[in-house]
């Protein structure tokens, strides 16, 4: 049951749908089935419905051996919805997990983190080849002189 499970995990933020064979079907997101059932008569409506119902039966799929790069350009294609409703991750048609928007977000982070601290190395090693350079300049100048 999705609503058992969204409030036994309270950071879960979707729930993949998958067949018998673990197949992905569709995605459950927390505010979309939340919302649904909280709307008037909500309860009423969707309680002895298939969960086909409440779900988005053609969320964003992303392979499990896909670079960052892929994912982003894939959850940009997919629009500004696609970071709300989060994706399904698979391997050769398999289900293996899913994401959403914010791990989108904080995978950008780490990568421009790991960018930035090593341009920062690159232009320390640059500050210090350039001192070498002019204090070696300096030793030959004086040398010469």
């Amino acid at each position: 049951d999705a609503m058992a499970r969204f409030e036994a995990a309270p950071a879960t933020l979707v729930i993949a749908v998958a067949d018998a064979d673990g197949r992905p079907v569709g995605l459950i997101e927390r505010n979309a089935f939340t919302l649904k059932l909280a709307a008037e008569f909500g309860r009423a409506l969707y309680a002895r419905r298939p969960i086909s119902a409440l779900m988005d039966p053609a969320p964003l799929i992303v392979e499990a051996d896909a670079s960052a790069d892929v994912l982003f350009q894939s959850m940009d294609a997919a629009g500004l919805g696609a970071l709300l409703k989060g994706f399904i991750v698979v391997s050769r048609g398999r289900y293996v997990g899913v994401g959403a928007g914010l791990h989108v977000l904080q995978a950008g982070v780490a990568i421009h983190k790991r960018r930035a601290e090593a341009m920062a190395e690159l232009a320390q090693n640059l500050v210090r080849a350039e001192a070498e350079a002019r204090a070696s300049s300096r030793a030959k100048s004086e040398f010469l002189a």
